[in-house]
């Protein structure tokens, strides 16, 4: 399995974060080949994200990466969020 992870930083507007990933976000991640488990967490103080997403292999993050970018896109200008990171780890261990 592997994950990938997003590091975000968080636009001026006025938006729950935790809303417009719930109501925007979340839906369409549910699509994504092979996506086994996400996780989005936010500092609100610090105005800042991390999204984790485990997927079953490496070329299941590479058939998602244009739906990445457009859902990307959709965040920034409805909410000014940027996208800092995008890492991939293989997961190794779990408990």
């Amino acid at each position: 399995m592997f994950a990938r992870v997003l590091h975000t930083k968080m636009g001026d507007q006025q938006i729950d974060p935790g809303t417009f990933i719930r109501e925007n976000v979340v839906p369409r991640a549910r699509q994504q080949q092979g996506l086994k488990k996400a996780f989005w967490l936010v500092d609100t103080k610090n105005r800042r994200g991390l999204n984790v997403a485990l997927f079953e292999t490496l070329e299941d993050i590479e058939a998602n990466a244009e739906a990445l970018r457009q859902v990307q896109q959709r965040a920034t200008e409805a909410t000014g969020v940027t996208f800092a990171d995008v890492e991939i780890y293989e997961l190794v261990a779990e408990i």
